[in-house]
C-alpha cells in the first residue's frame, strides 16, 4: 500500500520504514530512555527478539492470517533505520503512521515557490512534508539542521504558520512551520490562497489530505541564513489509541468506546499499542492496518488490563524522580507485517503471548509469582511420577 495524498503519489529513497521503542525498566540508575533501533540486536534483546514470540497467532483473517502467523525476516529487520532521520521523497513511499513518541523527518510530498522579497523572484520556498497517514496527538518539538529550535504545539497556525525565531534576521522571520494534524476536513487555506492557480503544481480546494498528517514549512530566501534547504526532524506525540481499561463498558472506567475513536487518547504503552494492532487500525471508518474482524472477546480484559497498568507502573530513578516502567513510540510503515511490528513492541516490554482457546493473552516484564510449589516431602521415591 503506497501513501496517497489526494491526487499527489508519494514516494520515497527508504524502502522500508521502521519502528523505534524506547523501554524503561526498574534499575538503580536513572532511566534514561535508551532507544532501541531494532536493526539487528545483540545480547539479551536479539534473544527476547528470536524466543519472546515464537508462536503463531493465527487469527483466521483471510489477510492477516499469514502476515501474523509469519517469521521476521532477520534481512528486513536489518535494514530498518530505527529513525527516519532524512526526509524521503524520489522513490516509492510506504504509508506510515506514529505510535507512541517518536521522531520523523517525514517525507516531501510538495514543494513550491512563491512571492518576491528584496527584488529577489520567487523569494518564498514551501515545502509539504507528510509526518503521519493516520491523524496524530501533535507536534511537540522541532529540530532544524541538527538543533532544537523554539516550536510551541500551542500557537496560532494561521498565516504562513508559527515563526521560528531562530531564523529571525534584522527584524524578519524568514522559517515558519504550521502543522495538520489530520483531523483535517478542508484543504490548507494558506497553501490554496498561493498555488490553486499554478498551472503545473496547483494546490486546490480538492487536496484535503484527510487522514495525513503533515507540516507546511515556508522559508524566506535569505543568503546569510540558508544555503541550502535545511533538514528537519519533528518529535510527535503518535495517533490515539483506544485504552480498554478506560472503558467502562467493557470492565474499565472511562469514556473510551472501541466503536468511536474520537474517545481516544495519546497512549505510550506498548500493551495497548498490540491491543490496538491486534483488532486493527482504521482511517475514516476504513480498515488501516493490522487484524481484521478480531473481536474484544478474544483478548480477555483481564489479561490486558494488568499488561497496560503494568507498562504504566512508576520506577523510582536514582535522583528519585518517577518514570513508567515500559513505553514505546515510533514509525510503523503498513509494508511491515504485522506480527513483525508486534515483536517488536514486545521486546519494549519483554512480552511474551499465548493463545488458548481462539483467545489471546499477554505478559510483561519478569516472571509472575509462583501459583504452586513442592518440596523434597512431596516427592514419594517408590511412586511412579
Amino acid at each position: 500500500m503506497l501513501r496517497y495524498f489526494r491526487i499527489f503519489a508519494l514516494s520515497t529513497v527508504l524502502g522500508l520504514g521502521s519502528i523505534t521503542a524506547m523501554t524503561e525498566e526498574a534499575q538503580a540508575d536513572p532511566v534514561t530512555g535508551a532507544i532501541i533501533a531494532f536493526t539487528g540486536a545483540s545480547g539479551i534483546w536479539a534473544t527476547i527478539g528470536t524466543a519472546v514470540l515464537n508462536i503463531g497467532l493465527s487469527f483466521g483473517l483471510s489477510l492477516l492470517s499469514s502476515a501474523l502467523g509469519g517469521k521476521a525476516d532477520a534481512a528486513r529487520d536489518a535494514e530498518r533505520p530505527g529513525l527516519t532521520l532524512d526526509m524521503r521523497g524520489g522513490g516509492t513511499v510506504p504509508r506510515s503512521f506514529m505510535l507512541g513518541f517518536g521522531a520523523t523527518a517525514g517525507s516531501l510530498i510538495y514543494m513550491n515557490t512563491w512571492g518576491t522579497a528584496e527584488k529577489t523572484p520567487n523569494a518564498y520556498l514551501v515545502m509539504v512534508i507528510a509526518l503521519s497517514d493516520l491523524p496524530v496527538t501533535r507536534v511537540t518539538d522541532l529540530m532544524v539542521d541538527g538543533r532544537t529550535v523554539t516550536y510551541d504545539p500551542a500557537a496560532p497556525q494561521g498565516g504562513l504558520g508559527q515563526a521560528i525565531p531562530q531564523y529571525n534576521r534584522d527584524g524578519r522571520d524568514h522559517l515558519f512551520v504550521r502543522i495538520r494534524t489530520g483531523n483535517q476536513t478542508t484543504a490548507d487555506s494558506y497553501l490554496t490562497s498561493r498555488f490553486a492557480a499554478d498551472p503545473k503544481l496547483p494546490w486546490t480546494a480538492e487536496h484535503v489530505g484527510r487522514g495525513v498528517a503533515y507540516a507546511v514549512v515556508t522559508m524566506r530566501w535569505n543568503e546569510k541564513l540558508f544555503d541550502s534547504v535545511p533538514s528537519f526532524l519533528f518529535m510527535v506525540e503518535g495517533i490515539p489509541l483506544y485504552d480498554l481499561r478506560q472503558d467502562s463498558t467493557a470492565g474499565g472506567s472511562g469514556g473510551h468506546r472501541w466503536s468511536n475513536p474520537a474517545t481516544w487518547e495519546y497512549k505510550r504503552w506498548p500493551a495497548t499499542m498490540i491491543y490496538n494492532i491486534i483488532r486493527g487500525l482504521t482511517c475514516n471508518g476504513t480498515w488501516f492496518y493490522g487484524g481484521q474482524g478480531v473481536d474484544a472477546a478474544q483478548l480477555p480484559y483481564a489479561s490486558w488490563a494488568a499488561a497496560a497498568s503494568a507498562c504504566a507502573a512508576g520506577v523510582r530513578n536514582r535522583d528519585g524522580s518517577i518514570d513508567p516502567q515500559f513505553r514505546a513510540g515510533g514509525e510503523i510503515a503498513v509494508d511491515e507485517p504485522p506480527l513483525d511490528a508486534i515483536r517488536r513492541l514486545l521486546a519494549t516490554c519483554n512480552g511474551r503471548m499465548a493463545e488458548s482457546g481462539g483467545r489471546f493473552r499477554i505478559q510483561l516484564g519478569g516472571a509472575p509469582a509462583a501459583i504452586f510449589s513442592f518440596g523434597d516431602a512431596a516427592v514419594i521415591v517408590s511412586a511412579e511420577q
